[in-house]
């Protein structure tokens, strides 16, 4: 199944207020989505822990970021037939002071 969410948060020092956010979107689409299978929660999960860490390492800088979440995940990440290949992408951009986020 393929998955994909974006959120603004805020990033660098020991104010990282991101985590909460991308969880509670992350939740919000797997709602949306129907029922996720235990492979695109692990992945979903997955990439969030990735942006968390990247955004707490202040390799960005301090601000507000966006990030791009997605993927594909098989079930047993076994691509059946012409289904893609499981994958995932971590996006983040560090925003403008005056972008409207």
């Amino acid at each position: 199944m393929s998955w994909s969410f974006d959120v603004v948060v805020h990033a660098g020092g020991g104010d990282l207020t991101g985590g909460e956010v991308m969880e509670s979107t992350m939740r919000d689409v797997q709602q949306q989505a129907g029922e996720w299978g235990p492979e695109t929660r692990h992945q979903a999960q997955a990439a969030v822990n990735a942006a968390l860490q990247l955004l707490a390492s202040g390799a960005l800088g301090r601000g507000n970021c966006l990030v791009g979440l997605s993927g594909h995940a098989n079930p047993g990440h076994d691509p059946a037939g012409n289904s893609a290949t499981d994958h995932i992408f971590v996006r983040i951009q560090r925003l403008a002071e005056n972008d409207p986020f």
